[in-house]
């Protein structure tokens, strides 16, 4: 069977085909969230940025909160980033296990914005529920708690080990449906890798009056000059970006599988190209450009400085809360080296 990841379990429910894409670019969100989890973890602090200050703080007085009101006087026994395996496989990681007696406590830490499904009903915490009983064999209690400190929410369920034979078959019956057709379109399709080809979605989303209005007809007396027209040509710029790069990169893709495959594919064929040329010795460069008639300004001309990397990297050295002191300290005492350009103009839309 299929390794299921728990977080796509709500997912796979709705529609057996889902599938998370992997991820190229981490959003800034979840940047936040890995840090803020680290420290939770850990209790270093010096990764949190200022602005986040407050979301750890309020996990953990909740967190505090919860230990006591689950524990009382009594000490338990702290579990941080608790794996599970299942057959010897990788099986998820549960933010915080506490167990004293009989009686355990389980938390997950959400540092996103978006709403999650709470512990009564959430399977990806449920799925955690079985797993947690299943490793720790005398539990008879488990209070499951969600902390979202961007909501402000604190949520919390108690399960009981009779619990768990229900909770089983409905993460069995999940991972069981795994891809057997079984297609149903949802907001969710937005984290689906099969968006793009799933006729479900298509049928769902794509509405024919969104079209009307998104494209415009290319007609005799379409005149930019016009604003109705106008606007319409503008909505549809990054839409038709969008489709042309994705387009000419899936092409140049399957060209390159095929070819390299020995299938012909018209007059068109692979190529070898040198790559480009990178400088290891700039000053060993501009020793040998100068003597053959370069001079300081047409030197200074091709090794135009990145200000954006330089800022970036000072503010990698700056110590904890100190990012911004040191970027203004850096542009204040290199005013007379900095030149602002030319202002220019570009297109925006009003939110």
């Amino acid at each position: 069977m299929k390794t299921v990841r728990p977080s796509s379990l709500k997912y796979i429910e709705i529609c057996s085909d889902f599938e998370q894409p992997e991820q190229t670019e981490v959003h800034a969100m979840t940047e936040a969230g890995t840090r803020l989890h680290y420290a939770m973890e850990t209790g270093d602090i010096t990764n949190i940025e200022d602005e986040e200050l407050h979301l750890y703080e309020a996990a953990c007085q909740a967190r505090a909160d919860l230990m006591n009101d689950v524990f009382g006087d009594y000490e338990a026994t702290v579990y941080k980033e608790l794996s599970f395996e299942v057959d010897g496989e990788y099986a998820g990681t549960t933010d915080h296990v506490a167990v004293h007696a009989n009686v355990g406590l389980m938390i997950d830490y959400k540092f996103g914005r978006n709403s999650v499904d709470a512990p009564d009903t959430n399977i990806q915490f449920q799925d955690y529920v079985v797993k947690t009983f299943d490793k720790f064999r005398d539990l008879d209690t488990l209070v499951v708690a969600m902390i979202a400190p961007r909501r402000d929410e604190v949520m919390q369920h108690t399960y009981k080990r009779s619990d768990v034979p229900e909770l089983r078959t409905r993460t069995a019956m999940v991972r069981a449906r795994v891809g057997t057709g079984q297609r149903k379109a949802s907001p969710n399709c937005q984290y689906c890798s099969h968006l793009g080809s799933c006729g479900e979605a298509y049928k769902t989303f794509a509405s024919a009056k969104h079209q009307d209005d998104m494209l415009p007809t290319l007609r005799p007396d379409l005149d930019l000059a016009k604003p109705m027209d106008l606007v319409q040509v503008l909505e549809l710029k990054p839409v038709i970006k969008a489709f042309v790069d994705n387009l000419i990169k899936a092409a140049d893709e399957a060209a390159k599988e095929l070819l390299s495959q020995g299938y012909e594919v018209g007059d068109f064929y692979l190529q070898q190209r040198k790559g480009r040329s990178v400088v290891s010795d700039a000053d060993k460069l501009k020793q040998e450009a100068m003597a053959l008639g370069l001079s300081e300004q047409e030197w200074a001309e091709c090794t135009e400085v990145s200000l954006t990397k330089v800022v970036n990297y000072v503010r990698d050295k700056a110590p904890y809360r100190k990012k911004k002191v040191y970027e203004d300290a850096l542009k204040s005492n290199c005013a007379d080296a900095i030149e602002q350009g030319d202002t220019y103009e570009v297109i925006a839309k009003r939110k």
